[in-house]
């Protein structure tokens, strides 16, 4: 796996995080990186949320079998009930993800990646789906 080179200002057309731009670009990133390596295709079924602390900003992805993105939305489309995982981060350490400069499974670790809600068990299972997709996110011409 290579990791893109960040996107910098002199990139052009930047998005702003979990922005609808930005959640377009996600979903073509996950089809690329995420959708090949899902472990169990059959039963991947949830829905995502993506937060950032700094701002409260967040994105809800809508994943079916086979591990593919039905949408990727900014805001809030899904109520508490319906998520089945809850992933914030600041969004440095969004950046530094994206830019292949942290781990994802490491900052989790050092709990600068929070998982607020989902089973650990899934999150394990598709390990390498999720460390292929947020560490692709520098692919994403964001404003960071």
């Amino acid at each position: 796996m290579t990791t893109a080179e960040p996107q910098t200002a002199e990139s052009g057309n930047l998005v702003e995080l979990f922005s609808k731009e930005w959640c377009e670009h996600a979903i073509q990133v996950w089809l690329e990186v995420a959708t090949p390596c899902i472990a169990d295709p059959p039963n991947f079924d949830y829905v995502v949320e993506w937060g950032e602390t700094d701002t409260g900003a967040c994105s809800q992805t809508k994943a079916v079998p086979p591990g593919v993105p039905a949408s990727w939305d900014p805001g809030q489309s899904y109520g508490p009930d319906d998520v089945q995982f809850s992933l914030w981060a600041s969004r440095d350490t969004w950046r530094k993800i994206g830019e292949g400069k942290l781990d994802s499974v490491g900052a989790m670790a050092a709990k600068r990646l929070h998982l607020r809600k989902g089973p650990m068990a899934v999150v394990i299972k598709e390990a390498d789906a999720f460390k292929r997709l947020v560490s692709s996110w520098g692919r994403i011409p964001t404003a960071w």
